[in-house]
């Protein structure tokens, strides 16, 4: 990013945080060790991968590539290798080849920039006077005084646009809630009934089975009551 001398830069951040579904989803996210950085991103994975294929392949290195244990080809593409071998197979390159999964968390940060003359005229005077109290800077003119600043000061202002930070959360296509939600608007079209019917449905075989032993019970008691009352005449 740029600044210019003689404007008032203000640079504003969004921060924003993307959390995306570990395994067993598909495409599994997560993290590899890289060569280059100690913070892993998915951009800086794709380059490293692209980078250790076109030296394998062509047997140089770019200028700009990086230099390490995986990069351990020193010498430089010359204009034929760049034109017969690395050009050609990087239009060749496929994403998939790399091992480059999409990180868990994602943290970005969006930079809006606007700018305005500075200082701002009201302050010509003030700074005029500023300078002209040095014995070097007696002789400057207000013009004078407008090109020095203009050439050689700025200011920059660097802030959040807001406290709180935009969070996306990535949730399954089709989970458990949406099957049961799927289930029952399913029986509740082709079948006419609900769980609230399914569950009328058993309170009523409770009560059969209920009404059923009770039923068998008082049976039994009655025929041990008169098997007792024979007994009794028979003495």
């Amino acid at each position: 990013m740029d600044v210019t001398p003689g404007y008032n830069t203000n640079i504003r951040i969004h921060r924003s945080k993307t959390l995306y579904l570990e395994p067993p989803f598909k495409p599994p996210c997560g993290t590899r060790k890289l060569v280059t950085t100690e913070t892993y991103s998915t951009s800086t994975c794709f380059m490293e991968c692209f980078k250790k294929h076109l030296m394998d392949v062509c047997n140089c290195r770019f200028l700009g590539l990086p230099v390490g244990e995986q990069f351990n080809v020193t010498n430089y593409c010359t204009t034929k290798e760049l034109r017969e071998c690395f050009l050609p197979t990087t239009a060749k390159l496929n994403p998939s080849v790399c091992d480059c999964p999409v990180q868990c968390e994602k943290i970005k940060y969006d930079l809006q920039l606007s700018s305005a003359y500075f200082p701002s005229p009201h302050f010509w005077d003030t700074v005029y006077q500023l300078l002209n109290e040095s014995d070097k800077t007696d002789n400057l003119t207000k013009s004078d005084t407008q090109e020095i600043i203009r050439k050689r000061l700025l200011k920059v202002n660097i802030f959040y646009d807001s406290l709180s930070t935009e969070v996306t959360l990535e949730k399954p296509a089709y989970d458990l809630s949406d099957f049961a939600s799927d289930l029952g608007g399913s029986m509740g079209l082709f079948m006419g009934c609900s769980i609230l019917t399914l569950c009328e449905f058993l309170d009523l075989l409770i009560m059969a089975l209920v009404s059923y032993y009770s039923s068998r019970k008082r049976g039994s008691q009655k025929i041990t009551d008169h098997e007792s009352v024979a007994n009794h005449n028979s003495v």
